[in-house]
């Protein structure tokens, strides 16, 4: 298992026959299997459409779920079975829509949490969808760390792991690291600078077990220092916005780091990192810049030392406006620029409340790019009427997100919702090669937020 490798949430498994996995990567790292992710009943027909439900790695029962024929109409209202999984025959260009998937959280003090709605649009018959919240684990650690030849008490230490959060600062008899996620088991990298060395060098250190929910300690005794290896990032058209460069490379088990760095005007809009040498032989490169919109492109290929992209002609358009709803037509509608690289599908969000009696909920719904909208489904109104009305407050509607990715919508849609809400960007990476580029609108005022990456618990 651990041998192969495996890069994504979307059931891309190299070496490996998965069968119906529900999906590979649904936490942070590439290389493992989800907890109990269920594949499509075998007594399915061939053309059913199916949606998967699993939360903390165990399947979600009794969630409702409705299957809408692409003219609107009601195909079927079902509940996840055993398996946590729900399924019937569709007509293509229809929507599934889960209902409280994951149950409403307990709200903190002062606070009312809403009811949660997601809703896949643009379906095809035998698509089998998948709805998942990662199980989540901690793990104390302490590492045996040798001193490089010529390192000294000034000379620092730098660990990056494939449990993901970045480098962090350790030091030979430090205290201990906490981790989360690494799901019993990690490839570790130390950097070491400055202090009497003459140049950084690094250690590699693979497959370490870190059993959850425990004190561990790990001997990188036996691991040699070696020259560190540099790679050069370099960006042009880039409006002399600042660009965030994150480097991963992939590993047996997952995403290492990443290290980062800004390349700007200030530095010729280059920026060099310096990594311990490992044995990969895929990286992501994940670039991140605002413009008037956050715009993040996430290429995935080859591990190479160098790196170029010509930001200016991979760009998508930009969201120049706040999202709208319309009451009458149920459509959420945005502006946008008329030039820049065209999405392949869209993520958009609507928080309603209802005042008498009093309701909340929040729908976030997933689509094929349309400069035109996303129009919401009529759910069937025999339990509650989930459309918007005249007397409901409309408390905000998300930013939009727009994306185009190698192999278009339909090579996301299974796992889409995983990749927006739990596994950031990264999760998008598909096969060998490809790139996946996104634009996230930016109210007035706000401040940039990172994308999270590579997953969140």
């Amino acid at each position: 298992m651990r041998s192969s490798v495996l890069v994504s949430s979307l059931v891309v498994c190299f070496g490996l026959d998965m069968g119906g996995c529900g999906g590979c990567n649904d936490s942070n790292s590439a290389g493992r299997l989800p907890d109990a992710s269920p594949g499509p009943a075998d007594a399915m027909p061939p053309d059913a459409v199916s949606l998967a439900v699993i939360n903390h790695g165990v399947p979600a029962v009794g969630v409702t779920v409705y299957f809408l024929d692409a003219d609107g109409s009601v195909a079927s209202a079902a509940v996840t079975d055993g398996n946590g999984i729900a399924s019937a025959v569709i007509t293509a260009g229809g929507s599934v829509t889960a209902i409280r998937p994951f149950t409403t959280p307990p709200p903190p003090a002062g606070a009312f949490a809403p009811d949660e709605l997601r809703t896949f649009l643009g379906v095809k018959p035998g698509d089998h969808l998948v709805l998942s919240r990662a199980a989540t684990d901690a793990v104390t650690v302490a590492f045996d760390l040798a001193t490089p030849d010529g390192g000294d008490p000034d000379t620092g230490y730098q660990l990056f792991t494939t449990c993901g959060g970045g480098p962090t600062p350790i030091a030979p008899g430090g205290d201990p690291v906490n981790l989360q996620n690494c799901h019993g088991a990690a490839d570790i990298a130390v950097v070491a600078s400055g202090g009497g060395l003459d140049a950084p060098v690094g250690l590699y250190h693979a497959n370490a077990s870190l059993p959850p929910d425990g004190d561990v300690m790990v001997s990188l005794q036996d691991d040699a220092y070696a020259s560190a290896t540099d790679f050069l990032f370099t960006y042009t058209s880039t409006s002399d916005a600042p660009i965030l460069v994150q480097h991963s490379p992939v590993l047996p088990n997952g995403f290492l780091g990443p290290s980062s760095a800004t390349a700007d005007d200030t530095t010729d809009n280059s920026a060099t990192l310096t990594e311990a040498a490992v044995p990969a032989e895929m990286e992501v490169v994940d670039s991140s810049l605002t413009l008037n919109n956050q715009h993040e492109v996430i290429d995935w290929g080859p591990y190479s030392t160098s790196y170029a992209l010509d930001v200016g002609s991979t760009l998508l358009r930009e969201v120049t406006g706040a999202a709208t709803y319309d009451l009458a037509t149920g459509k959420i509608s945005w502006t946008e620029a008329t030039s820049g690289v065209t999405p392949s599908l869209t993520v958009a969000g609507i928080l309603v409340t209802r005042p008498d009696p009093f309701a909340r909920w929040h729908w976030e719904i997933v689509a094929p790019y349309s400069p035109s909208g996303i129009v919401l489904p009529r759910l069937p109104s025999d339990v509650f009427d989930w459309k918007p009305g005249p007397n409901d407050q409309i408390e905000s509607l998300d930013p939009i997100q727009n994306v185009q990715v190698t192999g278009g919508y339909d090579a996301v849609r299974a796992h889409i919702l995983d990749i927006h809400d739990e596994t950031g960007p990264t999760g998008y990476v598909i096969g060998n090669a490809g790139r996946a580029v996104i634009a996230t609108y930016l109210p007035p005022l706000q401040q940039p937020q990172r994308l999270r990456r590579p997953r969140a618990p």
